[in-house]
């Protein structure tokens, strides 16, 4: 894979006006190679070639700092780097992406007046390409112009080596010019840090492909104003974002295979009233089965729209923008496939009550073979189920053909189960129940009944064990 190439930029001024050593500072070197190395290939140039001479106040300063302590002892950025620079005079613009000018001293003396330098500059410049520089570092661009004879620093951001550092470190008098003042008289904007020798990134124009750190660290600086358009505009959501499918742990449950449903089954259910457990037990677990796998193909399916939507945006969000909006897009599938099967269950009662269909098991309507007189012949009388309860001494009405009615279930011994007058019009609060069905609730139909069920005799192991009198068989699935 080529790789794009990067020149790093050195002084070859050794000495400061007071005679003290100078040259590139090492940090500033240091920690922009390793942050570029793994993503395009950096060569080295100066004004001299050959090797750049390297501040010995910064080695003294760095001596503590690892990446400069391995900068220093990596044979690859010293033999193939900063000890073997092009001369900038034989470099081509044309092989390179950007420059980067590093810091220190020396640039002052003799990249700003460097014609090589200044024609390097400019040819990336009007290719649309990167200028970069740190510290000490813009001061090579001082000469630097544009196709309209214009410096590149009229009217734009800069940022440098300000004139308060100048004077804390004591070089004022020690470098030909102050770098801050040179970029302000070019008609720079002149930005700097708060506090002397705080960190300041300062970007004008467009910045090709920077790193998440880099975009990061400008939408800190500037959140108003810096706008970072995307190549790619759209990107589908399952790219970035997983969701999780968890279904409620009876789903996966023994309590929905076919073993214990059958174990359940009774075959003259319908012999028992709505109220009683066993009247709907199986038909209620073969609901719930069926309601799990429905579900669980919803759920699917909305996610499978979730996954295919693609983000659409024209600019780089930040990631906390992105993380609002798959929350809220997981939100919206949520409702969405909340909404599509309460409207499926709701579909289901509407239908039911609206066509009087008919439970087989006699619990919202009996068909039944009856005569008002002992001498008369029977005949068939189809009516809904009327439920009858009594609640603060008030008799409490509901028809079965036109609401929801509920009582909770247990297990219940009818008087007489050949007579279909307790069932068309149920009064639960008159049969004792022999045992009861924590959680579980008798209605008009096994759907209503199991949306009203909590299931929590299902976490009590007594409560199993009471199931088992009643369903011997399920003591072989337990077991299982």
């Amino acid at each position: 894979m080529t790789h794009k190439k990067v020149l790093f930029v050195l002084t070859s001024h050794d000495k400061l006006l007071n005679g003290h050593p100078t040259g590139w500072y090492l940090p500033e070197a240091a920690y922009p190679y390793y942050a570029l190395e793994p993503y395009v290939k950096i060569d080295w140039a100066s004004p001299r070639g050959g090797k750049a001479p390297l501040d010995p106040s910064s080695i003294d300063k760095s001596k503590d700092d690892y990446i400069c302590v391995q900068f220093l002892a990596d044979e690859k950025a010293k033999q193939g780097g900063y000890e073997n620079t092009k001369k900038l005079s034989e470099i081509n613009p044309n092989d390179y992406v950007a420059l980067f000018y590093v810091g220190g001293h020396g640039p002052c003396f003799d990249l700003p007046e460097d014609e090589f330098n200044i024609k390097l500059a400019e040819a990336i410049w009007n290719q649309g390409k990167i200028l970069s520089a740190i510290c000490h570092g813009p001061v090579a661009l001082v000469g630097v112009k544009d196709v309209d004879g214009k410096s590149i620093f009229a009217g734009r951001r800069a940022t440098s080596f300000s004139n308060e550092e100048e004077e804390q470190v004591k070089t004022t008098d020690a470098i030909p010019f102050l770098v801050e003042t040179r970029l302000k008289e070019l008609g720079a904007k002149f930005e700097k840090n708060n506090k002397a020798f705080g960190s300041h990134v300062t970007v004008d124009g467009q910045l090709s492909e920077p790193s998440l750190d880099t975009f990061q660290q400008l939408q800190a600086q500037y959140p108003e104003s810096l706008i970072c358009p995307c190549v790619t505009i759209t990107i589908p959501y399952k790219e970035f974002m997983t969701v999780e499918i968890l279904l409620h742990q009876i789903c996966s449950s023994s309590f929905i295979s076919q073993e214990w449903i059958t174990a359940l089954y009774i075959p003259d259910a319908s012999y028992y009233g709505p109220i009683d457990f066993r009247a709907m037990a199986s038909s209620q677990f073969e609901l719930l089965k069926t309601l799990c796998t429905s579900v669980r193909a919803v759920i699917l399916a909305v996610l499978s729209d979730l996954n295919n939507t693609q983000l659409v945006t024209n600019r780089v969000q930040l990631a906390t923008q992105i993380e609002t909006e798959a929350k809220a897009r997981d939100q919206q599938a949520q409702s969405d496939a909340l909404s599509r099967i309460n409207d499926a269950l709701k579909l289901i009662e509407l239908t039911t009550r609206g066509n009087q269909l008919v439970s087989a098991l006699n619990t919202n309507y009996v068909f039944a073979l009856y005569s008002y007189m002992e001498d008369q012949l029977p005949f068939f009388l189809f009516s809904s189920t009327v439920w009858y309860t009594f609640v603060n001494n008030q008799t409490i009405k509901c028809d079965c053909s036109q609401n929801t009615c509920s009582y909770p279930a247990g297990f219940y011994q009818f008087v007489d189960s050949q007579n279909p007058m307790p069932r068309w019009f149920l009064k639960p609060q008159q049969y004792n129940a022999t045992d009861v069905a924590p959680g579980f609730v008798g209605s008009c139909t096994p759907l209503e009944s199991l949306r009203q069920t909590t299931f929590i005799c299902l976490y009590n192991a007594t409560c199993i064990a009471k199931l088992i009198n009643y369903f011997p068989q399920l003591a072989q699935v337990s077991e299982r």
